[in-house]
């Protein structure tokens, strides 16, 4: 991908996060603070997944070897839930899907 172009990717799924949490978490009646870099996290996680799907020796030691697209549909299911149901963890986790979902538009 280069750089340049990552970069702008990076801030692209960040701004998307946010903006997603702020507009959803407000039409949900739960705004949450956006602080991190974790949008921008999902973003690159999709784009890890889409570039090498089959990839199996990634930096986490589950009990067998896991491929990237099955690591990040787990991920991102797992924030899905979590932003449906009523949690006061404190997590921006629509910020999540918005950041996946805008790396996705992409």
């Amino acid at each position: 991908m280069g750089g340049g172009p990552f970069l702008r990717y990076y801030l692209l799924c960040g701004l998307g996060g946010a903006a997603s949490s702020l507009v959803l978490g407000w039409g949900l009646g739960r705004l949450n603070p956006v602080v991190g870099a974790s949008a921008a996290v999902y973003g690159v996680l999709l784009a890890f997944a889409w570039a090498a799907p089959d990839q199996t020796d990634l930096c986490v030691s589950p009990p067998a070897p896991i491929a990237a697209k099955w690591l990040v549909t787990f991920l991102v299911a797992v924030s899905l839930v979590l932003a449906l149901l009523p949690t006061s963890d404190g997590v921006a986790h629509l910020a999540h899907l918005g950041g996946f979902a805008t790396g996705f538009l992409f």
